[in-house]
């Protein structure tokens, strides 16, 4: 049985998401089958809306599976990389890795990108006579020409 409150300020389908996600790593196994968006939406008393927002979230995820027809289930993937994850989580913490560019993007600090490299590369590769936004052709790409001419001809017989 999940807690809902309707007096936060985290909405209905965020906290349902939260306590499935919650309950799939915690406790179901890989495969087991997840209720009905109907049987939440009236257990709770909640929208089907609201139902398959958290689930299609799970899903987005990677949390779980589904199939036509039958249902959601845990999907097995990332529920182990999950458990995984978890356990190694500790260690990780202890090891500290000693790299020269950490490109994880929460973490990379401004005198670590070589701007003025990427500037010179950049101004070399793109100079200023090419026009991204022009034709070579001033009527337009050839083959699309061709394309609506022939489409046009089929179609009103132009």
């Amino acid at each position: 049985m999940y807690k809902l409150d309707n007096a936060l300020k985290i909405p209905l389908h965020i906290q349902l998401y939260d306590a499935l996600k919650k309950d799939i790593v915690q406790k179901q196994t890989v495969g087991e089958k997840l209720p009905s968006i109907r049987k939440l939406s009236s257990l709770y008393n909640i929208s089907k809306t609201t139902v398959e927002s958290a689930y299609s979230q799970l899903y987005a995820e990677g949390f779980i599976d589904s199939q036509p027809k039958k249902g959601y289930f845990v999907a097995d993937i990332l529920y182990e990389k999950q458990h995984v994850h978890n356990n190694t989580k500790s260690t990780q913490q202890q090891k500290k890795s000693s790299y020269k560019y950490d490109f994880f993007p929460a973490q990379l600090r401004k005198e670590d990108f070589p701007l003025k490299t990427w500037k010179r590369l950049f101004n070399k590769a793109v100079d200023e006579s090419l026009d991204f936004g022009s034709y070579l052709n001033g009527q337009g790409e050839l083959g699309l020409r061709e394309e609506i001419s022939s489409y046009l001809n089929s179609l009103r017989g132009v």
